[in-house]
């Protein structure tokens, strides 16, 4: 009976003890929960943060990914070499939402399971990573850096004029980043505090070395068969021979270059060369060529001679004249040009003649007075066929010398006196044709440079006066030698005046 009793109270203490236990642990489980901790076994991006309260864990978390924010990785792009960091590109780790979603697990969690797996010290797996937010605009901006720097367009083969032949400008291959991949990698990259190499492809050249080699073989023979040719240029007797290359020509290689761009890829498109050398377009300098044609025309040219008078010897000569020759240089450069281009090896250019202003015909009949001699001599076709005696200025107004041409022609010309104040005032004002005319029966006028002088070869009503210096200027002859005078001589008839 007591051995009975005494199991009942062992009992019934047992029961009420472990229901105090429970009742205790229930308790610290619901301030575990009130306090925001995290489970036991709570790690936040590999940190262990379990029974932290959230504020606490969030501290942790943040200096734990500090360094690996500030970590510098490399980037790797084409045998480039690029450095950045989290922190560079404004990363923007979401640790609170981390910390929420650990400590979502406490309270999802039941009472009785947090307050059982704190009193049996039963740890959950619970890992929760951090997102991280790399700002967009820096990331683009490096990506474009690196892609700047990177980025090589393909280069097609083609032909090049190197200043002396054709040479092959090899194809070779381009280098594209593939940005999107990369914006990724780099992403990651920083993210994980690791380096890593950025994709880059190599676009190929639609044109290769291997289909272009053939034509540049066959345009460099073609262009040196066009420069290395013979010129020669002929003008009355003047030569110049040359080759287009000793002008600095070069050949114009587009045409061939764009048909080296669109021939068929299985082919290299030498059909794109010109047949001859001679069909080969070229740059030809304007200066070579005014060169050229200046050095002839230089040469060759000479200028009209006009027919001259020359009285030196004291005899009247009349020097003939001379026709010039001279180049169309205008012409000449076209027909040079075209010659060069291709059009002949031999050109001959013809010169055309220049004619003087007076021939010796001007000169056909020519009035010689010599003042100091006093005498008029005619000249026809350069021999005296008449001679006169005269009467020249006195002193005070004597005789112009020079060259003249007969003016206007009178019969019986009206004398109106010329100097009424001077020496002309005893002298009436106007004297009409007659025995008592100082002009006697003509009077020719002496003409320069278009103009009436004032001068006159013309008649007199005092015949002793000839032979002397007794006029004002004039030349007075007989009335008979003035009228023959006038009969022989026509107007615009040169007039030479000399003394001595």
């Amino acid at each position: 009976m007591r051995y009975g009793r005494w199991l009942l109270v062992l009992a019934t203490g047992m029961l009420v003890s472990g229901l105090l236990g429970v009742t205790a642990s229930l308790a610290d489980g619901q301030a575990f929960q009130d306090d925001e901790r995290l489970l036991p076994g709570t790690t936040i991006d590999g940190l262990d943060v379990g029974e932290q309260r959230a504020a606490t864990a969030a501290e942790a978390v943040h200096a734990h990914l500090e360094p690996q924010l500030q970590t510098e990785v490399d980037l790797v792009a084409a045998d480039e070499r690029w450095t950045t960091s989290a922190a560079d590109l404004g990363a923007d780790p979401d640790v609170e939402g981390a910390v929420e979603q650990a400590l979502a697990e406490t309270r999802d969690a039941g009472l009785l399971e947090v307050s059982w797996r704190r009193l049996q010290g039963d740890a959950p797996d619970i890992e929760v990573g951090v997102d991280t937010d790399i700002e967009g605009g820096a990331l683009d901006r490096l990506v474009s850096t690196i892609a700047d720097e990177v980025e090589i367009a393909p280069r097609d083969a083609t032909i090049e004029w190197d200043g002396e032949g054709v040479e092959l400008a090899e194809a070779r291959e381009g280098q594209a980043l593939d940005r999107e991949a990369a914006r990724q990698q780099i992403e990651s990259a920083v993210t994980a505090g690791r380096d890593v190499e950025l994709p880059v492809d190599r676009p190929a050249p639609t044109t290769t070395t291997e289909q272009v080699a053939p034509v540049a073989e066959e345009a460099d023979a073609l262009v040196s068969a066009a420069l290395d040719r013979e010129i020669t240029v002929t003008a009355a007797g003047a030569e110049r021979t040359f080759t287009p290359r000793e002008l600095g020509v070069e050949p114009d290689l587009e045409a061939v270059r764009a048909a080296i761009r669109d021939a068929d890829e299985d082919a290299p498109a030498p059909a794109a060369l010109p047949e001859a050398p001679a069909d080969l377009p070229l740059e030809v300098p304007a200066a070579a060529i005014e060169e050229v044609v200046g050095e002839l025309a230089g040469e060759i040219e000479q200028p009209a001679r006009d027919a001259e008078l020359d009285w030196s010897t004291g005899e009247l000569q009349v020097v003939e004249h001379r026709t010039g020759r001279s180049l169309d240089t205008e012409a000449a450069h076209g027909r040079v040009d075209a010659a060069v281009r291709g059009a002949t090896d031999h050109l001959e250019l013809q010169p055309f003649t220049t004619q003087p202003g007076r021939t010796a015909d001007d000169y056909d009949l020519v009035l010689f007075l010599r003042v100091d001699q006093r005498t008029l001599q005619l000249y026809r076709h350069g021999e005296v066929i008449r001679e006169w005696p005269v009467a020249v200025g006195q002193p005070g107004n004597p005789t112009p010398t020079g060259v003249f041409t007969v003016g206007h022609k009178r019969v019986e010309p009206t004398w109106t006196n010329p100097a009424p104040d001077g020496w002309g005032a005893h002298l009436p004002e106007v004297v009409g044709p007659g025995p008592d005319n100082p002009l006697g029966a003509r009077a020719l006028n002496w003409n320069q440079n278009g103009r009436d002088t004032l001068i006159r070869f013309h008649g007199t009503n005092d015949p002793d006066s000839i032979g002397r210096a007794a006029s004002q200027g004039c030349v007075r002859l007989t009335d008979e030698a003035v009228i023959e005078l006038y009969d022989r001589v026509p107007a615009g008839t040169t007039i030479v005046s000399t003394h001595g």
